[in-house]
């Protein structure tokens, strides 16, 4: 009876499976890893440190962070419609940081809408370089 459940689902979703997935779950750290367009850059902060500032900096964009990961840093946040306006609130938008030398951190920012993805870049970017 689950698998019925489940395929009907599917069915009035009209979405693939990884878009279900995504829908109930979020972004997924390999969906990111894997992702062709990407937007990245490189600070010189510690990436624990460089986590919380990219949590705080979306928070003040009026966005929810979904899930986060502490120790692989990694985050999925949506609701970024309040401050762009070319999405609708379940747009999801993922965030890794990767260390990239003793005090540097590789920021990765991924959205299936890339618009987005680049949007919010710019904003983060922006904002760990000050």
């Amino acid at each position: 009876m689950r698998k019925y459940a489940i395929l009907f689902l599917i069915f009035l979703c009209g979405c693939s499976v990884a878009q279900i997935r995504q829908e109930l779950f979020g972004l997924d750290i390999n969906d990111l890893k894997s992702a062709k367009q990407k937007c990245t850059d490189v600070f010189d902060i510690k990436p624990s440190d460089c986590f919380s500032k990219v949590e705080g900096i979306i928070s003040e964009m009026d966005a929810t962070v979904n899930r986060k990961d502490t120790e692989r840093l990694f985050l999925t946040a949506s609701n970024f419609n309040n401050a762009y306006s070319y999405c609708i609130n379940t747009t999801s938008l993922a965030v890794l940081i990767e260390a990239d030398g003793p005090d540097k951190s590789r920021v990765f920012i991924f959205s299936k809408n890339s618009s987005l993805a680049k949007f919010v870049s710019e904003e983060v970017f922006k904002k760990l370089r000050e």
